[in-house]
Order: C-alpha cells, then sequence, then structure tokens
C-alpha cells in the first residue's frame, strides 16, 4: 500500500491506537502522503478502540458522500 499512495485520488483517513500493531506502517503512511486525514492516540486494535473512534470515522465519510468534501 505504501508504495502506490501517489495514485490516492480519494480523502483517506487513518485512525490508529499508540498501543496498535499497525502503527508504526500507519505513521509511515502519514509521512509519505501529508493528505491523509489522521488520528493518532491512546488504545489498541480492539472493539472499544473502534467504538470511541467511530464518530469521527462516520463524520470524515459523511463530509464526501453529502458534500463532495467541501
Amino acid at each position: 500500500v505504501l508504495r502506490y499512495t501517489s495514485l490516492l485520488k480519494q480523502p483517506a483517513r487513518v485512525t490508529c491506537g499508540l498501543s496498535d500493531s499497525l502503527l508504526p506502517g500507519s505513521r509511515r503512511l502519514v509521512e509519505i502522503d501529508p493528505r491523509v486525514e489522521h488520528e493518532f492516540r491512546p488504545g489498541g486494535h480492539d472493539a472499544p478502540f473502534w467504538r470511541a473512534s467511530a464518530p469521527k470515522q462516520l463524520a470524515f465519510v459523511g463530509r464526501y458522500l453529502i458534500s463532495g468534501g467541501s
């Protein structure tokens, strides 16, 4: 995925917990492509983290479904 970030045509968002094993790759993605909206905060790759993250994720998707990102 990291090799092809220049091909991203759609907005992207990454949310990752600071205890998540995917954190290094997520941080690298944001370094490579600063257009990627992101949030790194305490937590891991588990249901409580994702439940707490859902409102911001849905708001991100909603911006692009309803308004086209404007």
